[in-house]
Formats: structure tokens, C-alpha cells, sequence
């Protein structure tokens, strides 16, 4: 309970009209840095895709790649609220977005068949890469890169707690439906 008091504390800080101590990024790294872990066994059982895309929230900033047959769409950002919606189908859809609404991404999760997560060396840097694989195709649907600025490796922290989830689910995981 009491970290989410401070967690609540630091948010209502880096509210423009409330206070000017903390910006809403530096609540965002103090929060990763000293409040976020990895989910644990039994929040992962409960539905692991779900608990895998809330644990994003805590990656700082982004690379998104999606490819269509005739475009590509890439764009960096932050993923800092996450919501679930039933559609009219029946299908869930998970959104991830900037609280600024500049940046939403949608993700039906009964057409996910996999997660992967790795890294590679690409020229000087490392890619840290997080995939989710499409059911009909078995392609990525959507990309997420660590993002960086140019030349540079995430920082620490971010690259522990990315380690930690690749740990915690392994560098695939099945999505249950």
C-alpha cells in the first residue's frame, strides 16, 4: 500500500496545475527504477499476454514496426496507459497509448499465436526486440525495439527489467486463448 501511495504522490507532483517538482518521464523512471518488478507466477497464470503487455509500461521509450503488404509504419514512443476493450465480435483488443494521445497502438490478442523476445547485434549497437507473431501468418504483427538515443544503449535499468520479463517468460511464449 505504500507504494502505491508514493507512486500516487509522484503522479500528483508532476501534474502542471498541482505542482512542478517532477516531470510525468522522471515519475515514470523513479516508478520503474524503485516500484516496477516483473510479474510474478500467479499474475502470469492468470493470463500471461495480458500481464506481458502491462509490464511493457515500464520499458520507456520505443521503436513500433508494423508491416502491411504495401507500407511499413514505424514510430517511437512510450507506452503509458494500457486498456482493454470486448469488441462487438467478441474479440479483445488491447490498446497501448501515450497519455498525451499522441500515440496509440491496438493489438487484437485472439489473432496472437506467439511473443518472442530477443537481442541482436546489429553494427555497433544491440537490438533488443520484442515481437508479437501473428496466428494466420506466423509474422510479426507488431515490433517493439528498445529505443535509445542514436548511437547510444537503453539505459541500465531498462535493460534489467527487460531481462527480467525475458527471463520470467522465457524468449517465447504461446498465447492461450
Amino acid at each position: 500500500m505504500k507504494t502505491y501511495l508514493i507512486v500516487f504522490l509522484l503522479r500528483l507532483l508532476s501534474v502542471p496545475t498541482l505542482g512542478f517538482f517532477f516531470s510525468p518521464s522522471n515519475v515514470k523512471s523513479i516508478e520503474k527504477r524503485y516500484f516496477s518488478a516483473p510479474p510474478t507466477e500467479s499474475q502470469v497464470e492468470e493470463a500471461p499476454v495480458k500481464r506481458f503487455i502491462e509490464a511493457m509500461e515500464f520499458l520507456g521509450p520505443m521503436r513500433f514496426i508494423t508491416v502491411g503488404d504495401s507500407a511499413v509504419l514505424e514510430t517511437v514512443a512510450e507506452v503509458e496507459a494500457i486498456s482493454y476493450k470486448k469488441m462487438a465480435d467478441g474479440t479483445t483488443m488491447a490498446t497501448l497509448k501515450s497519455l498525451d494521445a499522441q500515440f496509440e497502438a491496438h493489438l487484437r490478442l485472439e489473432t496472437l499465436k506467439r511473443v518472442t523476445m530477443d537481442n541482436k547485434k546489429k553494427g555497433e549497437r544491440n537490438l533488443y526486440a520484442i515481437r508479437f507473431m501473428n496466428e494466420a501468418q506466423d509474422d510479426p504483427c507488431l515490433t517493439c525495439l528498445l529505443h535509445s538515443e542514436e548511437g547510444t544503449e537503453p539505459d541500465d535499468e531498462t535493460l534489467k527489467y527487460w531481462q527480467g520479463l525475458r527471463d520470467h517468460y522465457g524468449p517465447e511464449f504461446t498465447v492461450e486463448h
